[in-house]
């Protein structure tokens, strides 16, 4: 599940769709999708996972995890783990 809080333009599956607002998209695996903000934008994204902490998560969704802004960013990261 992705929630997007904004105005955003989402690229996915050769077009181009318009948020502006708050959404909630369902997310499926192996999704090629790419957002362009035109305003302050929050996007939540939410899977079930056995993961231990967001570097295990995040190898988890993707192949790519190497390339997340998470990843390049840390600085700007904020974790909140409630050991639920």
């Amino acid at each position: 599940m992705l929630i997007v809080s904004g105005n955003v333009t989402v690229y996915a599956n050769d077009q181009a769709y318009e948020i502006d607002g708050y959404q909630v998209l369902v997310a499926s695996a192996s999704r090629k999708q790419l957002f362009v903000a035109h305003s302050d934008t929050n996007m939540t994204m939410l899977f079930a996972t056995t993961a231990t902490t967001v570097e295990a998560a995040e190898d988890e969704f993707t192949s790519e995890s190497s390339l997340l802004a998470s990843r390049r960013y840390e600085d700007l990261n904020t974790t909140i783990i409630t050991g639920e």
